[in-house]
């Protein structure tokens, strides 16, 4: 790797661990975190990753003890697209900076969601089957680490089998490889742990999944896909890429075709529900390697850097004072709550929100949730261990 693109991945981790240590957390980072202090193999809503990821630097103190691992999941993301695109030759910058192009490669260098170990596995999954397809020979080891990758996606969250999925459509290379099918075998046996969770627990995961939280289908939930689909994964590159002509390379197409059937797929989704911005997130990659194959010019494409970078920028600071975008009240607002129930037992109702931010910043596990849809704590039930006063709220 070039000086300048190392340089510029260390400005990025110290750029993350900055807005790490001092945001307060989103009550999903607080939710997250309450289940790295109750390691197991899965959770209600996700597999374990990001649980082990908060829970290998929850010795740091404050909020960047739940996010340091994030920070270090999202240089890991861009360091291992730089060297997937290695070979594409120079370009105007380094090759990881295409994935700036998206915001919400932005949110995942420092917010501690499930979203973070998914994109980096997901960039391991591309960069080593680029390195398996590329062999005059395969050996077992390309198996195994492969394996080992596809466990870690599941681990993440359960969209990276759709990964999985779609890459064996597009490279129908690997049906005739034995490193495929051996890969395949590595990862289903060290994704057993959690499939044996799931069955000790009735499949609750796969049950809210793909059944308890669907709904009918409404225009604004197709409306809002759209347009989250063209906003955060920038209106340019959508141009270039269908743009008639453009994708003339195997290697482009293959890019192309995965990207309309991940984004296809989730289209179809919207007809069952509500479609989250963030499920779609693994698509920057082979978004962000056709952009660098494409080796545009620094003339033509410094508006659409600058003007993302500067808003990302913007948006940065936002977080901090605009409560309306999700952190900054909540460690005043649940420090205040602390002083108000003074330790003891509290039943809460409503969302996971409040709770799980409570506990957070004031270390108290003596909670219980109520009134709303399944979560975590139901499978916890700590209020069974109450003994004396409990407050309601």
């Amino acid at each position: 790797m070039k000086r300048w693109a190392a340089w510029g991945l260390v400005i990025w981790t110290l750029v993350n661990l900055v807005q790490a240590s001092f945001l307060p957390l989103h009550p999903d980072e607080a939710y997250y975190w309450l289940y790295a202090q109750n390691l197991d193999w899965g959770y209600f809503d996700h597999p374990p990753m990001v649980a082990v990821g908060i829970a290998l630097f929850d010795w740091i103190p404050g909020e960047l003890g739940v996010r340091f691992s994030t920070v270090l999941w999202s240089t890991g993301t861009l360091f291992l697209f730089q060297q997937w695109m290695k070979k594409k030759g120079e370009g105007p910058f380094p090759h990881w900076m295409w994935l700036l192009l998206f915001p919400l490669v932005h949110a995942y260098g420092f917010v501690a969601t499930p979203d973070a170990p998914l994109l980096f596995f997901g960039m391991a999954f591309w960069w080593w089957a680029s390195r398996a397809e590329e062999k005059e020979k395969t050996t077992l080891e390309d198996g195994f680490v492969w394996g080992v990758i596809m466990a870690g996606l599941l681990y993440s969250k359960y969209h990276g089998i759709l990964l999985i999925g779609f890459y064996g459509l597009t490279h129908r290379w690997v049906w005739k490889s034995r490193v495929w099918y051996l890969a395949g075998l590595v990862g289903a046996v060290l994704f057993a742990p959690h499939l044996w969770w799931q069955y000790q627990h009735d499949f609750p995961s796969l049950s809210y999944h793909l059944k308890e939280r669907n709904e009918s289908f409404q225009w604004n939930f197709l409306g809002e896909y759209v347009l989250n689909s063209v906003l955060l994964f920038h209106p340019w590159i959508w141009w270039k890429m269908m743009k008639k002509g453009e994708g003339a390379t195997l290697e482009q197409r293959r890019w192309k075709a995965f990207t309309l059937l991940f984004f296809g797929f989730f289209l179809w989704s919207v007809g069952k529900g509500h479609v989250q911005p963030q499920w779609t997130l693994l698509a920057v990659l082979p978004m962000g390697a056709w952009m660098v194959s494409k080796s545009f010019s620094w003339k033509s494409v410094r508006w659409a850097m600058g003007l993302t970078l500067g808003l990302m920028l913007v948006a940065r600071v936002l977080v901090f004072v605009v409560p309306a975008l999700g952190f900054a009240e909540n460690r005043a607002k649940s420090l205040a709550l602390g002083e108000e129930i003074k330790g003891r037992n509290v039943v809460f109702s409503g969302s996971f929100q409040t709770i799980s931010l409570y506990a957070f910043y004031n270390k108290q596990f003596n909670v219980h949730l109520e009134g709303h849809r399944k979560t975590q704590f139901d499978f916890w039930r700590w209020d069974r261990s109450f003994r004396g006063e409990v407050v309601r709220r």
